[in-house]
């Protein structure tokens, strides 16, 4: 089993997962394998890869994009999922 012994049914608080192309500390593997775990929670889960990013990418050149995106993110309907 991925991550802790949460329980995901029982989550209702919105999840934002963002994926970092280059991130060696929590690989896409894995933030997408957590991302799929988490979409089966009753709670809105949404999911956003950005590429060309490192582990640190709120910290890095752009990182507007990273900051926007967040604000976004609350706007969009319930239960939709981000790709892309």
């Amino acid at each position: 089993m991925l991550g802790t012994a949460a329980n995901v049914k029982a989550r209702k608080q919105p999840l934002l997962i963002i994926e970092a192309e280059h991130d060696r500390t929590v690989t896409p593997y894995l933030a997408r394998a957590i991302y799929n775990i988490q979409k089966k929670a009753p709670g809105r889960t949404d999911f956003k890869l950005f590429p060309d990013r490192s582990h640190f990418l709120a910290g890095e050149k752009g990182r507007e994009l990273f900051a926007g995106f967040r604000a976004l993110v609350g706007t969009a309907d319930r239960g939709a999922s981000v790709f892309g």
